[in-house]
């Protein structure tokens, strides 16, 4: 009798907790689903789409999720003001085209869901610049997913990256671990330079690979010690630079390849930049984590050398949030600061300086999805490189970088094509 009494008790429960209305529930679990929007630019157009609802909510029962009455879209071109109601359509509806706009300029949007007798529900604001198709070259592919782009020579003559899954055979035995390759465009040859490696970066006379390697390290307090690698093709030598019990990665050449920028993470303090001279091996802290202690710069990662070597550009979170939001920063040498690029609502991450030093590239979801994106550093202008096709890049596992003034090479994926790639700036 106890058992059924309790299953009744229970059944009622369901009912009522399962219709009951947004001052019932927790502050997100109103029953309607949580707009997450998105934009896919078009030529004078872009098509919104905003039916993304939170997975972890989409789980439980109760809630009972329900479509919305109406899905008020609004416009502006500015991010501060002036937005206005430009669309509304029927709740079963989540996505729509937008026409009309014009092409090369950043338009902003926003969805509001509306139901009665619930609380409006606000996506987050996204910014868009239509375009025509964006023009995509394959250049290596790997159907593995696991490809990190390190640094492209004498345009994409040869390309060296990390293959993080790559599987070889030595002394008997199967390996599967990160390795460095290099891929010679002409030959269509894959050379392996090292593994349990990873980061290679070009020297600027391009004789050299730099890279980073936990080979025969032991882990240490929860982490794998690694250090520095410079590679001389010509001879063959590798010069190994250890760091005691440090994790390393993303190094970038400075002055000529007379020294080195990189990341250190000294274990519980967070990451940081340093230099290091390549000749008396000399080291120094340039940026430490959360040098303004009051969590604006939090793990600097990525750096990317200016080509007049006056500045550092690296991406760092601006929260005690694993992996994000990220913003992008500039440290100068002459002044040994560090300052904001650019401010953002969105995740940016991956900068690149262009030859030319006149534009960086990066990536930022502001689309609502992660695309390449650059910064005009003279004109302070942006410009959406990617962002028509589906897209996917592989920033956590590599870089982004400058082919050219006109080009970039990534990895990830087009149209479910997989491997490097590159993207022409119009």
């Amino acid at each position: 009798m106890a058992y059924f009494r309790f299953l009744i008790v229970f059944a009622i429960a369901l009912f009522l907790f399962g219709n009951c209305k947004k001052e019932e529930f927790a502050e997100e679990n109103d029953g309607m689903w949580i707009p997450q929007l998105s934009g896919q630019r078009m030529e004078d157009s872009v098509l919104l789409d905003w039916y993304k609802p939170r997975g972890y909510l989409m789980n439980i029962i109760p809630p009972h999720f329900v479509n919305p009455d109406f899905a008020d879209i609004y416009f502006s071109q500015s991010m501060e003001s002036g937005f206005k109601k430009i669309k509304t359509v029927k709740g079963e509806i989540t996505s729509t085209a937008i026409e009309n706009l014009s092409n090369g300029i950043a338009h902003y949007f926003y969805v509001v869901l509306r139901k009665k007798g619930f609380d409006n529900l606000e996506s987050g604001k996204i910014m868009i610049i239509p375009s025509d198709e964006e023009i995509i070259n394959h250049i290596y592919e790997d159907k593995r997913n696991t490809l990190g782009l390190g640094a492209v020579k004498n345009g994409i003559s040869e390309i060296a990256f990390t293959n993080w899954n790559f599987k070889w055979t030595d002394a008997g035995k199967d390996f599967i671990e990160a390795a460095v390759l290099i891929y010679t465009n002409s030959e269509k040859k894959i050379t392996v330079i090292d593994t349990f490696s990873y980061s290679p970066v070009w020297s600027p006379d391009g004789n050299s690979l730099i890279y980073v390697t936990d080979k025969n390290e032991i882990a240490v307090e929860g982490h794998r010690p690694s250090h520095l690698v410079v590679y001389q093709l010509l001879e063959n030598r590798f010069h190994h630079f250890p760091d005691g019990n440090n994790e390393i990665r993303y190094p970038d050449w400075k002055d000529a390849g007379e020294s080195v920028v990189y990341v250190k993470n000294p274990g519980t303090s967070g990451s940081e930049l340093w230099e290091m001279k390549l000749e008396s091996v000399t080291k120094t802290r340039l940026v430490p984590n959360n040098p303004f202690s009051d969590n604006t710069l939090l793990n600097p990662d990525k750096p990317d050398v200016s080509p007049d070597n006056k500045y550092i550009f690296f991406d760092a979170a601006r929260s005690t949030d694993h992996g994000g939001p990220l913003s992008i920063w500039k440290y100068s040498f002459h002044t040994k600061t560090q300052e904001l690029v650019f401010q953002t609502e969105w995740s940016d991450s991956n900068p690149s300086v262009s030859p030319s030093g006149e534009k960086l590239a990066f990536v930022s979801n502001r689309s609502g999805e992660e695309n390449i994106w650059i910064y005009d550093l003279k004109n302070k202008i942006f410009s959406q490189i990617t962002g028509t096709k589906q897209f996917y890049i592989r920033k956590g596992l590599g870089r982004i970088t400058w082919v050219d003034d006109n080009t970039i090479a990534f990895a990830g994926s087009v149209d479910e094509w997989e491997g490097i790639l590159t993207v022409s700036i119009r």
